[in-house]
């Protein structure tokens, strides 16, 4: 006759049991894939979108309502005027504009300068963060730009050029340059959560700045405000 044995007890320190999960940090995000490594920082992004629009209210708005597909992790903000110049450009057209990258925090630029620039990611052009256009909330990389070319040029937007195609800046009337206030976003996020670690909140991206972002937790930080 088989009988069964008794259950195998395993015992779990109270150390072990409440020792928390390590936390991924926008340093460890290593892929090649652009769009799985921006994804990532999902949580910290949505959290700086956040702070900056409480630093300068409606210095972003979303564009998801105009006949627009968006690629990947991609965020749908721009500033007010570009929103506006860019519906015109649709509504002209009279197709959908698929857009591969529109607002892009720190955290997402920041994911992109840390890749290498070797044959294994063969990375595009990348400003360091806070240089980028696409911090500024007036910047789309976008698909079929031959096709939107005209019509993008009409209202205001510029091409960039054959060195980076997809992208468009929009260079028309009533913007501000928010990437300070980016800086600023995060720098305050920073000191709220890290009371003993505080660096100075001026708009500067400097290297104090880059490491603490570095050191910032993908998924977000535990205080917001």
């Amino acid at each position: 006759m088989l009988t069964s044995s008794p259950p195998i007890k395993v015992r779990v320190s109270q150390e072990e049991a409440i020792r928390p999960i390590p936390s991924i940090k926008v340093k460890d995000i290593t892929t090649c894939s652009l769009s799985k490594g921006m994804a990532e920082v999902h949580g910290l992004d949505q959290q700086l979108i956040d702070r900056l629009n409480i630093l300068r209210p409606n210095s972003l708005v979303s564009f998801e309502d105009l006949n627009v597909e968006m690629d990947g992790a991609t965020w749908p903000y721009l500033q007010p005027a570009a929103k506006q110049a860019l519906q015109q450009a649709i509504d002209e057209r009279g197709i959908r504009l698929v857009v591969a990258s529109a607002y892009r925090t720190i955290a997402q630029q920041l994911v992109l300068w840390n890749l290498p620039r070797d044959e294994r990611c063969r990375i595009p052009i990348a400003a360091r963060p806070s240089r980028s256009n696409h911090q500024s909330g007036l910047a789309l990389d976008i698909r079929d730009y031959q096709g939107w070319k005209p019509f993008l040029e009409k209202y205001g937007w510029r091409w960039l050029g054959p060195k980076d195609a997809p992208h468009f800046d929009y260079v028309g009337a009533n913007t501000r340059d928010i990437r300070a206030n980016s800086v600023r976003a995060f720098q305050q996020l920073w000191n709220l959560n890290n009371p003993t670690d505080r660096i100075i909140e001026d708009g500067i991206y400097n290297a104090v700045t880059e490491q603490r972002l570095n050191n910032s937790p993908v998924d977000g930080f535990p205080k917001e405000s």
